[in-house]
């Protein structure tokens, strides 16, 4: 039986629009693993998995990257 896994992307603009941080504080917090590792969907486009993003609306200030 194969199963299929379906996961949901979410873009910067919609993060920024429902949950308040901008594009350079994205940027940093990434690069600081507070924030969502992005997954590269073009030459130039980057999209979070949901699941990664809701992870981290629980405890924005608490939430690292794992590994």
């Amino acid at each position: 039986m194969v199963v299929q896994i379906q996961q949901t992307l979410i873009r910067r603009r919609q993060i920024e629009i429902e949950s308040g941080p901008s594009r350079t504080t994205i940027h940093r917090r990434m690069r600081e693993k507070m924030f969502p590792r992005a997954a590269r969907i073009g030459a130039r486009s980057l999209a979070w998995r949901c699941a990664d993003i809701d992870a981290w609306l629980v405890d924005p200030a608490g939430y690292r990257v794992e590994g």
